[in-house]
């Protein structure tokens, strides 16, 4: 009972953190395909049952544009809040509507950083350099954790991790693309399997 629990976690925490992976565009998506030329979206998953956030660089003609997509609740801050308090922001930041991928969309959460446009377009072009088109995620680079050739030397196995994840969205008028990496910083230390040019860049990013 107790090997089907974790195992059951293990495969809830996939699905939580990356819903993308059915590769569906959701109707934020859609807007920013819409209404920019070019999106990349940065999310990062620290852990299963955490709500997706997303940072975001936008470009529109010649404008650069930061926003944010998430929940600034965060649990574990409100241990000292009596529990009437605790349950009732719970059910306002954590209902299943925000953690559901295909209907996450121009709402509340959608928020904009205001920062120079000189800040803007340093990073923006900071981000072009990485080459962020040109990435190969797990998928399409022997798949999450270490290949089966690396476990067989002693590199650690495929099984999901709990230090996180990142997805990257990559938006232009005419594609929607989507890069999935299974906690980069621990494969790419020694302990893991280090060296693939896509986990490399996606912490650098």
């Amino acid at each position: 009972m107790k090997r089907f629990l974790v195992f059951f976690l293990a495969q809830f925490w996939i699905f939580s953190c990356f819903a993308q992976k059915d590769k569906v565009p959701n109707t934020m998506h859609q807007f920013l395909q819409k209404n920019a030329d070019s999106t990349i979206l940065y999310n990062f998953c620290p852990s299963f049952l955490e709500a997706r956030n997303y940072l975001i660089v936008s470009k529109k003609g010649d404008t650069i544009s930061i926003y944010t997509y998430g929940s600034k609740y965060i649990r574990n801050r409100f241990n000292l809040v009596p529990k009437a308090f605790t349950d009732t922001l719970q059910k306002l930041h954590n209902y299943r509507a925000y953690i559901d991928s295909y209907k996450i969309g121009i709402n509340v959460f959608f928020d904009t950083k205001y920062i120079s446009r000189k800040d803007a377009r340093i990073f923006w072009n900071s981000l072009l350099k990485l080459g962020p088109w040109k990435i190969k995620d797990d998928d399409s680079d022997g798949g999450a954790g270490c290949t089966i050739a690396e476990i067989k030397k002693g590199k650690p196995r495929n099984y999901a991790t709990d230090g996180g994840g990142i997805s990257l969205g990559l938006i232009t008028k005419n594609n929607i693309e989507y890069l999935h990496f299974d906690n980069p910083w621990y494969f790419e230390s020694k302990e893991g399997c280090p060296g693939r040019k896509g986990r490399i860049a996606i912490i650098e990013i």
